[in-house]
Parts: structure tokens; C-alpha cells; sequence
């Protein structure tokens, strides 16, 4: 299965510009009793300023949560120092997903900069 999350989805996390050395740092987050099995987060992001943007990727590897109240912490990484906007999550999962509430928290990897976004119900 594979779910995308553009800026509608993203809310404030789609407006605020990441500083970013490394990566942007993800916890995927998740509430009740479904295991969530993901086999890959690709983030697309843009970078650059109003005449001059250019997009960026950042690419996450497989993470899984397991039962109540499960998170897990990732660095998606990149290859040089920018300032970055969110503007999709795309997460593909196994073939069993989640009837729980997920959440993302997207970090910068430089200083204390964080946003929440809730994904989705059903997941």
C-alpha cells in the first residue's frame, strides 16, 4: 500500500523552512494496538529562495512500529546545508496497514525547530 500527504495533510509543517545539515529528522508515530510495518518514507522538499527554488529528496529506510503508543526516530538524509519546506510524505507500508491514528514530527537536524502533522486514521 502506498498513501501520499501533501500540504493539505501537512498544515503548518508545509510553511515553516527547515535548516538543514545532514536530513531532516522524522519520528513516525502511531497510537493503539496495530503493528505498522513501513518499507520506505520518501520526503519532497524545496529549497532555495522565491526565484531560485529547487526541489530536494530525502529518502528514509524502513521502520517498524509495534503495539500501543509506538515511535520510531530516523534521520531522512540529503547532501548538502539548506533551508527546506516540506511539501509531500509519501510512506509505503507492507501489506497490512493500521486502523490507528499516525502522526509525523519533522525535525531539522541543526537546531530545535520541529512541527506535528497527523497523517491519517487509517494508515
Amino acid at each position: 500500500d502506498r498513501e501520499e500527504w501533501g500540504l493539505r495533510y501537512l498544515g503548518e509543517c508545509g510553511e515553516k523552512r527547515f535548516v538543514v545539515e545532514r536530513g531532516l529528522k522524522i519520528d513516525l508515530v502511531k497510537q493503539g494496538k496495530d503493528d505498522l510495518d513501513v518499507t520506505s518514507i520518501v520526503i519532497d522538499a524545496e529549497s532555495g529562495e522565491e526565484k531560485n527554488k529547487h526541489p530536494e529528496q530525502f529518502e528514509c529506510g524502513e521502520q517498524i512500529i509495534v503495539g500501543e503508543l509506538g515511535a520510531e526516530t530516523q534521520l531522512c538524509g540529503t547532501y548538502q546545508y539548506n533551508y527546506e519546506r516540506v511539501k509531500k510524505i509519501t510512506v509505503t507500508m507492507g501489506n497490512e496497514g493500521t486502523n490507528d491514528d499516525v502522526r509525523v514530527d519533522i525535525c531539522s537536524d541543526v537546531d530545535s525547530l520541529c512541527c506535528r502533522a497527523k497523517l491519517s486514521t487509517l494508515l
